[in-house]
This record gives structure tokens, sequence and C-alpha cells, in this order.
């Protein structure tokens, strides 16, 4: 994640801004100018890895899921792990079903 947000243009002219600071000799405001930079690079990577996480939990969110009774017991089931082979008893009024299930 960092190298991808050492390789935004941005950044790179903001780096490079800093170092030519640094060989004029201006030593503070090159210090100044990095050390906003890397500020701005790690915000960068914490709201890239929450997005990441945001976005794992939305598909966890939207894949169907269905209420089955099997075994003498309700269970939640991912859609995709019901199968043909094996019916389902009772499914809740609010679950997703796979079309073949209503044949």
């Amino acid at each position: 994640m960092v190298a991808d947000a050492l390789r935004e243009p941005m950044f790179l002219l903001l780096i490079s801004a800093g170092c030519i600071y640094l060989l004029l000799g201006d030593v503070s405001d090159a210090l100044m100018l990095m050390f906003f930079v890397l500020l701005v690079i790690a915000l960068t990577v914490f709201q890239e890895h929450k997005n990441e996480r945001g976005l794992e939990a939305l598909r966890d969110l939207s894949s169907p899921r269905a209420l089955v009774f099997s075994n003498r017991s309700l269970n939640a089931c991912w859609q995709d792990a019901l199968s043909r082979q094996n019916p389902v008893l009772g499914v809740s009024c609010s679950a997703a079903l796979p079309g073949w299930l209503w044949y």
C-alpha cells in the first residue's frame, strides 16, 4: 500500500521538491515539507486500508443467505451452500433463494 502511494505523481513531485530544498541548503523548509508529505502518505494508506475493510464488509452483507431447517434445527447458511441433493425443508420468508429451489 505504501509503495502504491509513493508512485502517485503528486507525492513524487513533493518528495523531489523536498530533496531540492535539501540540496539548496534550506533544511527547515525541506524537513517541514517532508514531514507533511509523510503525514499525507500515512493518512492515504490508512484510508485505503479502511476502505478495503468496508468493501469486504459490504461484500459479506450483500451475499445472499438463507435460513433453512435441517438436522432438527434452524440454521443460517450461504445460498451457494444449498444444493439440489440436500433439499430444504423450511425457509424464512425474507430469504433469497436460487431459482431451482422453486421447482
